[in-house]
């Protein structure tokens, strides 16, 4: 008999919300509950979230991406968050998909283990890693390719991964979605809905997705036609020493996993916009038939 997912949420000292979980992290509606759980924390004013996966005794994929998806909020809200006290098959499942490598883990929540650690003290200096080409100062991204294209699977995406020295490019395609994905005018009166809670705004003259080092284009059949389910899209390594996401949050590796995470997750689920120009074409708009939108 699998056993129901149980959320318990707790304030300790410090600004420290433990989120613990318990039974089965997987495919169903319990699972969208951790979700709202740490939102609110965030909305609360944590300034750090501990997800005690103690008494798991399952996770899959949708699981991962649950956690993913959780670590990029939390992330882009400038809250840390941690994963502790994983059983051994659930921390394999972390390995095999390589979150690992993203989201921090430990194997205690415990207030003495954080005060040792030394989150008590003030907010976290984020290191960026900057790299010196002549006169001029550039950060410099290391990202893993086999990280990038996890986070596109666990989004839902079929991706196709190319990287190079200075930049990342993936072609997505939603394999089996029954309708475009998300990418709506926003000039378009009838979208009002969706870009009021819209994350992502691409400059629709050059692609760019604004404040980020990602941009986006169309992807075209045969018929040069633009595809309704696939983007492609390109990842800078390179970007100005002076480069800073909203809030003035430094860009590192971890932060842009996360910032990818929500990105995809945006295209997919509630929506990114395109503001002017004619180069990136909408994919979607008031005449979609996905479900009450707007």
């Amino acid at each position: 008999m699998p056993v129901n997912l149980k959320i318990e949420t707790r304030e300790l000292e410090n600004g420290i919300t433990v989120i613990e979980l318990g039974g089965r992290i997987a495919l169903g509606r319990e699972s969208t509950n951790i979700e709202p759980a740490v939102v609110g924390a965030i909305k609360m004013g944590a300034k750090m979230i501990i997800l005690d996966l103690t008494a798991v005794s399952h996770i899959d994929s949708t699981g991962i991406g649950i956690m993913a998806y959780c670590f990029g909020k939390a992330t882009q809200a400038g809250t840390e968050l941690r994963i502790s006290g994983t059983k051994t098959n659930v921390l394999d499942v972390f390995r095999i998909t390589r979150l690992v490598h993203v989201v921090p883990f430990s194997p205690t929540w415990t207030p003495r283990y954080w005060e040792t650690a030394g989150w008590f003290k003030g907010t976290r200096s984020i290191q960026m890693q900057v790299l010196q080409a002549g006169e001029h100062k550039l950060i410099l991204l290391e990202l893993d390719a086999e990280l990038i294209n996890t986070a596109a699977r666990q989004a839902g995406f079929d991706a196709r991964v190319k990287d190079s020295p200075r930049g990342i490019v993936m072609d997505l395609t939603a394999v089996g979605r029954a309708g475009p994905l998300l990418l709506f005018d926003a000039a378009d009166p009838g979208n009002l809905g969706w870009f009021s809670r819209c994350q992502f705004y691409i400059d629709g003259r050059t692609g760019l997705v604004m404040q980020t080092p990602i941009s986006l284009a169309n992807k075209k059949d045969r018929s040069g036609k633009n595809q309704s389910n696939a983007v492609r899209i390109r990842i800078s390594k390179e970007l100005p020493a002076s480069f800073r996401l909203p809030g003035k949050q430094p860009l590192t590796e971890p932060v842009f996993y996360a910032l990818l995470q929500n990105f995809l997750h945006a295209l997919m689920q509630t929506g990114v916009a395109v503001c002017g120009g004619t180069v990136v074409q909408p994919l979607t708009g008031r005449t979609e038939a996905i479900g009450p939108r707007n």
